[in-house]
């Protein structure tokens, strides 16, 4: 199996298999507050896929690739509406809308993913999560699937050289 290295965070590592096209998911930190049962959750009721394997990581087939100022698409308003509907269908809020968690796919669509922070809409967040939680794309009165959003395509736009 030839795996590429594609991240390696604070929080967990994301391994590729090109060959399968298969992702492959090791959370690192916070286990005990269930982030790999809330990603599979979530990640299950918005693309049906994704299993938890017996080595405790998260395996589904790839959505796409990072998201880059070169492959940005162009009907962003569009592709903020669906997304945030999706959310809403599912009464689910992400939490940690960032860079990292857009991809593109092969039709140019943007995939949100990395739903170990993903709350029902109306449950709050525990007092035991990170307190840096959303990073630098956290609303300004607190957690925004929808500034979060936003403020992440801003940030990729941004990054034209």
């Amino acid at each position: 199996m030839t795996l590429e290295h594609l991240h390696e965070g604070e929080h967990s590592k994301i391994l590729y298999d090109k060959k399968k096209n298969i992702l492959r998911k090791y959370p690192t930190r916070h286990l005990e507050l269930g982030v790999l049962y809330r990603e599979a959750y979530w990640t299950w009721q918005f693309y049906l896929g994704g299993v938890i394997d017996r080595d405790g990581s998260l395996v589904r087939s790839s959505l796409g690739e990072p998201l880059t100022a070169e492959n940005l698409p162009g009907n962003l308003d569009v592709q903020i509406y669906r997304i945030l509907l999706a959310l809403a269908e599912k009464n689910c809020r992400h939490n940690n809308i960032q860079p990292d968690n857009l991809l593109v796919d092969r039709k140019r669509q943007l995939k949100l993913i990395d739903f170990a922070w993903a709350t029902w809409t109306d449950e709050e967040i525990p007092s035991t999560w990170p307190s840096d939680l959303g990073s630098g794309f956290k609303g300004p009165d607190g957690f925004s699937d929808e500034y979060s959003l936003r403020a992440s395509l801003d940030c990729v736009a941004g990054q034209v050289g």
